[in-house]
């Protein structure tokens, strides 16, 4: 429930000190839907009115929302974030680009090299433009902030899909993410498991370890 889901955020954005960056998906896989015995059909309309909801929580002094999804009278809320709680909107779609310039302050799309789901730098390029256009539209300035989550694995093993993903040797990666930082790319989520072949996922946490230390100390440093 968005009353519930909102106090839990601004509860752990006050701990973090104003880090915390929630991203927000609206789902693809019928079966949770009927597990939770909610409509399928209108996860993408009951997402945005949570997101409004969270956000009339988040910003009124007296907060108040009716809608279709959710209701509920004139409400105390507190902690109130202190800055803007910032929204990354997930999603590859068209519509979750919209949502994402509509409703988001990024856009945080899925990289899954294995099912050719993800974007070449100018194909980054041509969606930041359009999200640049749809939150004009929605009269909101600028790009928004561009996030994306992509696999990782060092090697001396090209990658052999395409678009590639954050495969190869130290050097390789580093001119990848120089390319997609050029194309509109600000921030990039690391996963060392999602979208990769069997033969490249760590064995151990240790090798997690020795990934995400190699990558913050020999390619971070050159971006």
């Amino acid at each position: 429930h968005p009353l519930v889901l909102a106090k839990q955020l601004a509860t752990l954005d006050a701990l973090s000190g104003g880090r915390l960056i929630l991203g927000v998906g609206a789902g693809w896989l019928e079966e949770e839907y009927r597990a939770l015995g909610a409509p399928f059909a209108e996860r993408g309309a009951a997402t945005d009115e949570y997101l409004k909801a969270m956000r009339t929580l988040w910003t009124a002094e007296r907060p108040r929302f009716a809608g279709k999804f959710v209701t509920f009278p004139e409400v105390l809320f507190a902690p109130r974030p202190r800055a803007t709680l910032r929204v990354w909107v997930g999603g590859n779609s068209p519509r979750a680009l919209r949502r994402a310039a509509e409703l988001g302050d990024g856009w945080l799309p899925i990289w899954h090299a294995a099912t050719g789901r993800g974007f070449t730098p100018p194909a980054l390029r041509d969606k930041c433009a359009e999200l640049e256009r749809l939150r004009a539209r929605a009269g909101r300035g600028g790009q928004g902030e561009v996030a994306a989550l992509m696999p990782l694995a060092i090697t001396d093993r090209a990658s052999t899909h395409s678009p590639e993903p954050l495969v190869g040797a130290a050097d390789a990666i580093v001119e990848m993410l120089r390319r997609y930082r050029d194309a509109g790319l600000g921030h990039v989520i690391l996963t060392p498991y999602y979208g990769l072949p069997a033969a490249l996922l760590p064995k151990s946490l240790e090798e997690v370890e020795r990934l995400l230390a190699a990558f913050a100390g020999d390619i971070r440093p050159r971006l």
